[in-house]
């Protein structure tokens, strides 16, 4: 099991709270299961992919007006196949591939300036995708 510590954010006061995310990753199942408390709330959320038991957790935690600052709640994560089991995502920019360099933990600290949800997270993956294929064809890689 490994713990996470992020910060919480209500929105409605910008009051922070320092939270622990509980992570169960895979060791027992295929599955990652996510558990962390706010106040007096228990938040739970499971997957075989990490990153979407983070998303998961993260609209839960959202839905009660809490932002989290962390990379994984930034609206430009994206995590390819080969990191669904770990925490790792990369933070893309439309019309850019990804690299070593803009791989980073969902749970690095980023400043959260947006209230991103999965459904915002994944129309810019969808985006950043096309972008890529305009980038390829222009390079004239296709």
């Amino acid at each position: 099991m490994k713990k996470y510590v992020i910060t919480a954010v209500y929105k409605h006061t910008r009051t922070e709270y320092k939270i622990e995310i509980f992570a169960d990753e895979a060791e027992k199942s295929p599955y990652v299961f996510l558990t962390t408390y706010i106040r007096e709330n228990r938040y739970n959320a499971g997957d075989k992919n990490h990153f979407k038991a983070f998303q998961k957790l993260r609209d839960q935690i959202l839905g009660d007006g809490y932002i989290l600052n962390c990379c994984g709640a930034l609206k430009n994560a994206v995590q390819s196949g080969a990191q669904q089991t770990n925490d790792k995502i990369y933070l893309a920019e439309i019309g850019r591939g990804v690299s070593a360099e803009d791989e980073v933990s969902i749970y690095d600290y980023a400043q959260a300036e947006n209230y991103t949800d999965t459904y915002e997270q994944d129309k810019f993956c969808s985006k950043w995708t096309k972008s890529l294929g305009k980038l390829n064809k222009i390079e004239g890689k296709q």
